[in-house]
């Protein structure tokens, strides 16, 4: 009978004889012919052919999300970013399109260096300028195969800008979410001030930026979103109670 056993180090090995071998190793970066690596280019093998995997094995269904996920690292590197209050407050950040919980996508970022390849973004109305951010969410939707499939796309106010959305929909992609007031062409008569300004509940009120829905509505507290999904029409709104 065969029994799988996981044998741990420390039955071996103390972390004093561990620690003792450990000072004569040191490990130096590869020399690259490249003028500049990109910090995770030694997982660039493994991370291709993940993505490879993921995008081979499953096709998302029409709602898709995307998010940042944090890989702990609490060494002094240029490229970590801190996030105090979350779960994972200091180390590397990962932006990931996601479906239902399954990863489809996935792109390394750095708080100092570019991590995006979209340079030129054509649009309906011309060139339009993304963040770097927009630019690597955007490199993500056009991994999905929306040629032959419609997605909408969810994200927080940390991705929404209405540039984006009007790229996006450009490509076929509508997409939806919550909104900064100080976000990109959002329209000033929208940012109201919820400290003066007191409105009834479930107020709402819409202005159109080309193909980009700017919405305020007034739930416990004001919301502020973008879409390219929906319209202000009753029949275009899910009723919810409230307790």
């Amino acid at each position: 009978m065969y029994i799988n056993k996981v044998n741990r180090i420390t039955t071996f090995m103390t972390l004093e004889m561990f620690e003792q071998i450990k000072r004569f190793f040191h490990i130096s970066a590869p020399v690259s012919s490249l003028p500049r690596c990109q910090w995770y280019h030694k997982l660039l093998p493994l991370a291709d052919e993940l993505r490879q995997r993921f995008q081979q094995y499953l096709i998302p269904a029409t709602d898709v999300a995307i998010d940042e996920m944090m890989i702990r690292f609490v060494g002094r590197l240029f490229h970590t970013i801190a996030f105090p209050g979350k779960p994972i407050p200091l180390g590397y950040k990962v932006l990931a399109l996601a479906e239902r919980g399954y990863t489809f996508g996935f792109i390394f970022t750095s708080r100092v260096e570019s991590f995006s390849d979209q340079n030129t973004i054509p649009s309906h109305y011309g060139p339009i300028k993304l963040s770097p951010t927009s630019q690597a969410v955007l490199q993500l939707c056009l991994q999905l195969p929306y040629q032959e499939n419609r997605f909408t796309l969810y994200c927080d106010n940390c991705f929404s800008n209405i540039p984006l959305f009007q790229v996006l929909h450009t490509y076929g992609i509508s997409a939806c979410g919550t909104v900064r007031i100080n976000s990109a062409e959002f329209p000033q008569v929208l940012k109201v001030d919820k400290k003066k300004v007191t409105l009834p509940w479930n107020t709402i009120s819409a202005v159109q930026v080309r193909d980009v829905l700017a919405v305020l509505w007034q739930d416990n507290n004001l919301v502020r979103l973008l879409t390219t999904a929906h319209s202000c029409q009753a029949n275009d709104r899910k009723p919810r109670y409230r307790r």
